[in-house]
């Protein structure tokens, strides 16, 4: 497994779009890609509960954004900030938030590492397309 880390992450840094685009399932294991998904929605769920909403700041604006869960992406990739899932938000007016939430997973417990604003309705962001702050 160790030797075949490098190779993912050395995949994900040549694949077609950016990192934080966690579309591709290249080199994840069915087992990981159920843990990471499990621990997103329950992250998610979870926050949810306590604040009513997602709150997230949006890089562009500086403003807080208040978001309704949508759904997961089935998709999960690795790559050097952990494993990646694109999660699916909308505000009030029903404008979509493309959110990338990483985790890395160790033997018995997971844990978020990163969230990210990938889109809005669509279009990727300017950081998206650096590869995050």
């Amino acid at each position: 497994m160790k030797r075949l880390l490098p190779a993912v992450v050395l995949m994900s840094l040549l694949s077609a779009g950016s990192l934080i685009g966690a579309e591709s399932d290249s080199g994840v294991d069915d087992t990981a890609k159920a843990r990471v998904r499990g621990e997103i929605e329950r992250y998610v769920a979870a926050d949810i509960k306590l604040k009513k909403y997602f709150f997230l700041t949006d890089p562009r604006s500086d403003k807080t954004l208040r978001l309704l869960f949508d759904h997961v992406h089935e998709g999960v990739s690795a790559s050097p900030k952990g494993y990646g899932v694109c999660v699916d938000f909308k505000d009030k007016a029903g404008k979509v938030y493309d959110v990338d939430i990483f985790v890395s997973l160790g033997d018995t417990e997971a844990r978020v590492e990163e969230i990210v604003l990938h889109k809005v309705d669509g279009k990727p962001l300017p950081q998206a397309k650096e590869g995050g702050k």
